[in-house]
């Protein structure tokens, strides 16, 4: 049985609207200095000379998405990692992207992996 959940790896480029939509939503928020998340993701990544149209924009988190998602190997993973850098400090928002996207774990993977044959 194969899932309905993207997967770490899936290229953000070629997310579904409400893929997007969970994403934006939660880089549209703003830290305590004013900055939005989207932001510092953006100058972590190399996008910070593009942004400064994108204040103006009625999503700004989703520009940022659309020009990341335009780079080589961006992918759901590598936005989680840049969320979870010490600089951004995002982990909150890493973790619940992760629950959103990652497939669920076979739960019969690891039954008995403390049992050893003697």
């Amino acid at each position: 049985m194969t899932s309905s959940k993207p997967g770490l790896d899936h290229a953000i480029g070629s997310l579904n609207i409400e893929g997007r939509r969970f994403i934006t939503q939660r880089l549209n928020g703003k830290y305590h200095d004013g900055y939005f998340y989207w932001q510092v993701c953006a100058d972590k990544l190399g996008l910070l000379a593009e942004c400064e149209s994108w204040k103006r924009a009625e999503n700004p988190a989703e520009k940022f998405l659309t020009a990341y998602g335009e780079k080589a190997g961006s992918t759901i993973r590598k936005l989680v990692e840049v969320l979870r850098d010490p600089e951004v400090d995002l982990t909150q928002i890493a973790y619940e992207i992760e629950e959103k996207f990652s497939p669920p774990q076979d739960q019969g993977e690891n039954e008995n992996v403390d049992e050893t044959d003697v």
